[in-house]
């Protein structure tokens, strides 16, 4: 970075700086992904990751799981299952098994949970069942996102609007009616990019937004899944 970019900033802006070069040193550039935007018709297109390297995932435990978590996508099988296809990800990505979303949908009418789709108070009751360590919050900060999401060994559900993921400055409230895994947030000179695995598009591994992009389909709901002892 030349000299004379170092007096221009300030004390704050200098460290941030630094610190988003120090994480994509670290990672080597570990993840690559496709270009994304808004199309000419004003909808938003989201990246796609197209390579996590080796070298960057042994520096970064999130990054380290995201190549797996990509490869363990699925598609919901009912117009309304997108909370089930999300926690049968979920399982197959922290378990030897590998469930079908069709084992898990009749989990969820064994448990009242599911009904042709998923009360968010109910997101992740599936996998509580089977042992994990389920926690829900409805005021979640970003921060508390980000963390969660680069925390190894945190899997974590969103329930967003999936409208404004398409048309994010769309007038009136967010109205939640999607749930996506975000696997991880990535820290770049553009700014924070989240990764999704969204079981409603017909490939919807490894979806690449902005943060900005996402925050204006999110209110603050998530859920977090752990492996118990008994998993």
């Amino acid at each position: 970075m030349p000299e004379d970019i170092w007096g221009e900033m300030n004390f704050a802006e200098a460290k941030e700086f630094q610190e988003i070069n120090e994480a994509r040193e670290a990672d080597e550039c570990a993840i690559s992904y496709s270009e994304c935007g808004f199309n000419m018709f004003g909808g938003y297109v989201p990246g796609r990751v197209t390579e996590v390297s080796e070298n960057g995932g042994e520096a970064n435990e999130s990054v380290k799981e995201l190549s797996e978590e990509i490869d363990s996508w699925i598609h919901q099988g009912e117009t309304r299952s997108c909370a089930v296809a999300c926690q049968t990800m979920i399982q197959n990505q922290t378990s030897e098994t590998d469930k079908t979303e069709k084992e898990l949908i009749n989990r969820g009418h064994e448990l009242n949970v599911y009904n042709n789709g998923t009360a968010p108070a109910n997101e992740g009751a599936i996998l509580r069942s089977y042992g994990y360590d389920v926690e829900r919050t409805e005021t979640a900060s970003r921060e508390e996102l980000v963390e969660a999401a680069n925390e190894g060994g945190t899997k974590v559900i969103l329930h967003i609007d999936s409208i404004r993921t398409v048309y994010p400055h769309l007038p009136g409230e967010i109205t939640p009616d999607h749930a996506v895994q975000l696997l991880h947030v990535e820290k770049t000179p553009e700014g924070e990019m989240a990764i999704i695995n969204d079981p409603d598009q017909e490939n919807g591994a490894g979806l690449v937004y902005p943060m900005e992009i996402l925050m204006k389909a999110w209110n603050g709901d998530m859920t977090t899944v752990k492996k118990g002892e008994a998993v």
